[in-house]
């Protein structure tokens, strides 16, 4: 009976040691996790500054202005999961055949991986005030994937500037 009782003593001040260590490895976990979520977040702020400097060089070198434009403009985005850069651009150009300076115009939106420096969609539509219809779609792809609508392109061109 001594025996037993000096058993579950031993057994018991080694569980009491071990829950001891083990509350210090949680801690320790616990620190190297919130050190890792630091790490990771000044990385991803870094990638989505060298991805902004990235975006705004290409898109200087990729697009200009000339005298049928009418707006021109981009946002980029830096996808983790893809680890590259996305550029949606946008223009607005005056329809050439028509003389009017308010007149028919296209509005074109692309897609575009700045690093591999390929569109990965386009939607071009036709617009004209005089027209009752708003617009006229001409046409829309996403990757060889044909659309019919600019938020159809949208939706199809969403993921990759989401993650």
């Amino acid at each position: 009976m001594k025996i037993v009782l000096g058993l579950m003593i031993c057994v018991g001040l080694l569980a009491g040691c071990d829950a001891d260590r083990i509350a210090k490895l949680e801690k320790e976990n616990a620190d190297l996790k919130a050190k890792v979520e630091k790490q990771s977040t000044a990385l991803n702020f870094d990638l989505q500054q060298k991805t902004a400097k990235d975006a705004r060089s290409w898109f200087a070198s990729s697009f200009t202005k000339d005298k049928d434009t009418i707006y021109l403009d981009y946002t980029n985005h830096y996808n983790k999961k893809l680890n590259t850069c996305f550029v949606w651009v946008e223009r607005h150009n005056r329809d050439t055949d028509s003389q009017k300076l308010l007149g028919p115009w296209f509005n074109i939106v692309e897609v575009w991986n700045v690093y591999e420096n390929s569109k990965y969609g386009s939607y071009v539509e036709h617009n004209d005030p005089k027209d009752q219809q708003p617009h006229t779609e001409l046409d829309c792809d996403v990757g060889g994937k044909s659309c019919s609508s600019l938020k159809e392109f949208q939706n199809l061109t969403q993921s990759f500037f989401n993650d």
